[in-house]
């Protein structure tokens, strides 16, 4: 597809409830309903030398890379998607829960940050699935509201629900903390949490091409993407009430590496 090309609507929109797996981490990404009352912390502000290092390069990795150094040494990578406010250091450690409720000082703060699963490991290159959580607070009951100051986190990740916002931007990029790399969407969907198989960082030829065919059948717009079991991709995960008034659903928008 195209840079401005507009992706058509997809005529099915079946979900994979039905599709089961076993994943030892979870898509914790979904706030409780205590969380949901209870705001008592409040988000730390860019410090002089953050905004140094954001103003000065526009290299990911290098942002990546100078984060770890001087913030935290669990950001492995870092995140942008145009047209969002999405443009954030990204997290790894031994579990799917720490990062949910803290930042990237490590102070708690119910907006948390991004982390991608505890199974993906960034030491030899990228895993096949580069898993990738993080929390909407906003937008999780009403469709997303353009230029909205209070989006954070993966508030914005919901744009891709919408037909015009997809096919205007299909390039999402990623960086480890040693190289950039681009991915090209190919699917925005909704999906309940007992599939699980979009959770794995590195599934067999079998599950990949699981992966690949329910995303594809189950997204909200038809891309036009191909996209192979041999290919790797990352995966997006946020939680959602628009299916109805319960954690069980998630949206998810996935790419594959084009760059």
């Amino acid at each position: 597809s195209t840079e401005n090309a507009t992706p058509t609507t997809n005529n099915t929109t079946g979900t994979a409830e039905t599709q089961t797996g076993t994943q030892t981490g979870t898509a914790s990404e979904t706030p409780t309903e205590s969380q949901k009352t209870e705001d008592t912390t409040t988000q730390n502000k860019i410090t002089v030398s953050e905004e140094e290092i954001k103003a000065s390069t526009t290299n990911l990795a290098s942002k990546a890379k100078q984060y770890k150094t001087s913030i935290n040494s669990d950001i492995i990578g870092w995140l942008n998607i145009p047209g969002t406010g999405i443009d954030y250091p990204v997290t790894h450690t031994n579990n799917n829960t720490y990062y949910m409720n803290h930042n990237i000082y490590k102070q708690a703060d119910r907006d948390g940050a991004l982390l991608t699963d505890y199974e993906c490991n960034f030491k030899n290159g990228l895993p096949t699935n580069t898993v990738i959580y993080g929390h909407n607070w906003n937008n999780y009951l009403a469709p997303l509201a353009d230029n909205n100051p209070k989006d954070k986190m993966f508030d914005e990740v919901h744009k891709y629900a919408d037909a015009t916002f997809a096919g205007n931007h299909p390039y999402i990029y990623f960086s480890t903390t040693e190289k950039n790399y681009k991915y090209q969407v190919f699917a925005a969907f909704y999906t309940h949490v007992n599939w699980t198989d979009y959770l794995y960082c590195y599934p067999n030829a079998t599950r990949m091409q699981n992966i690949i065919s329910t995303a594809k059948k189950s997204s909200l717009h038809d891309f036009g993407v191909g996209v192979s079991t041999s290919d790797k991709i990352i995966s997006l995960s946020t939680c959602t009430r628009m299916k109805g008034n319960t954690n069980q659903y998630r949206f998810v928008v996935m790419a594959k590496l084009v760059g």
